[in-house]
């Protein structure tokens, strides 16, 4: 994965979407455990569409934070310590993901038997196509890229070994391709093929 170019944050302009907060919500890395999803239920009134949006967030925070320690991007102080209170938050939006999903699985093979890792890469892929301003956060997060298979395991990923793991995993495997819930232009991708999550997939998270 190339490394993003040097860059300075700045504020959004004054007509920027509702919840972006000056670069935005950023990403970051993470990965789940690899067990199945847990059977509790998210609080009553809490949609999944909106879990995957705050973490989606949360992992876009995360990642210009991981950038900035690693001198690709410049952030302002203040900034930075927005950006970092949201990183904070992403493990908690994954248990309630983790949590939720099994009520929108159960009537949809195809969305089952997700390991933690896959679960949390289709979120991340989920999360720009459910709101538009989440998009552009997630792509300034990207130093301003379309959403590759090597963005979402950047967003996915917070250390090396991991990143390598998962791009290994989808090498071998590639169950979300596979199985419909994102789409490839590319017939043989690889981590610079540019990605996206299924629309039916996008329309059930709204319904949760």
């Amino acid at each position: 994965m190339s490394a993003p170019r040097e860059r300075e944050m700045t504020a959004p302009a004054d007509d920027a979407p509702a919840g972006v907060d000056e670069l935005g919500l950023e990403p970051a890395g993470f990965l789940v455990g690899d067990g199945a999803p847990h059977d509790d239920d998210l609080e009553l009134g809490v949609s999944l569409a909106t879990v995957v949006i705050a973490l989606t967030q949360a992992a876009a925070a995360a990642l210009v934070v991981r950038d900035a320690d690693a001198g690709f991007v410049r952030v302002p102080v203040e900034q930075r310590t927005q950006l970092s209170g949201r990183a904070e938050t992403l493990a908690e939006h994954v248990a309630d993901l983790c949590d939720g999903w099994p009520r929108i699985a159960v009537d949809e093979p195809r969305l089952g038997g997700l390991r933690g890792g896959e679960l949390l890469l289709l979120a991340l892929a989920a999360g720009p196509a459910l709101d538009r301003s989440v998009a552009r956060v997630v792509r300034r997060a990207l130093s301003d890229e379309p959403l590759t298979i090597g963005g979402l395991i950047d967003l996915a990923g917070a250390d090396l070994d991991t990143r390598l793991a998962l791009a290994l995993a989808w090498e071998r495997a590639e169950p979300l391709l596979a199985r419909g819930l994102v789409h490839c232009a590319d017939a043989e991708p690889t981590l610079t093929s540019v990605v996206a999550v299924a629309p039916w997939v996008v329309a059930r998270l709204r319904r949760s």
